[in-house]
């Protein structure tokens, strides 16, 4: 045998060995990710299967209406930049918090988010609301002053301006 075809065939098994170790230990992360209750359901894996574990959630009929899983459509003029990000919203002491926890595309790929607190909702009335906003551009996060108005039960606006430029981001309720 030559050997650049002992080199070649070594080469293919060491990759198929190291390739399925890592996807055991994906799948193995994947299966301990908590789950949920609800009627919406959101895939945990990087994945368009359905059949995979999700997360769902219970909602009480007498529960806070602002207390959930949320989700805010990002355009971008480039096809592939538009995103989705599912965020759910705690009541922790007075104030309301919410917290990334998947990223989704057009194509129905998502995965998993870190977790960051990105809203902070301190006075709310029935229909308007102030909070803090937090992003991260450029490899910084920036704080700023936010403008809640609230359509209906499962829909609000969030609106800021940050050194001349302001965005409105509509939230839907899952």
């Amino acid at each position: 045998m030559k050997n650049s075809t002992l080199f070649f065939r070594s080469l293919c098994i060491i990759l198929l060995l190291a390739g399925s170790a890592h996807l055991f230990a994906f799948i193995a992360n994947n299966k301990n990710q908590p789950t949920v209750r609800n009627n919406k359901k959101i895939p945990l894996a990087p994945t368009k299967d359905t059949s995979i574990t999700h997360i769902e959630k219970e909602i009480p009929p007498n529960e806070d209406p602002l207390i959930g899983f949320w989700k805010v459509f990002y355009d971008s003029e480039t096809p592939s930049d538009r995103i989705s990000i599912i965020y759910q919203i705690k009541k922790e002491g007075i104030a309301y918090n919410a917290y990334s926890i998947r990223y989704e595309d057009e194509s129905g790929f998502s995965q998993k988010a870190e977790g960051a607190k990105v809203l902070t909702i301190e006075n709310l009335s029935s229909k308007e609301g102030k909070g803090i906003y937090t992003f991260t551009y450029e490899k910084k996060t920036h704080k700023v002053n936010c403008d809640i108005k609230i359509i209906d039960k499962s829909t609000f606006q969030l609106s800021y301006i940050y050194f001349g430029y302001g965005d409105v981001e509509t939230w839907k309720k899952l």
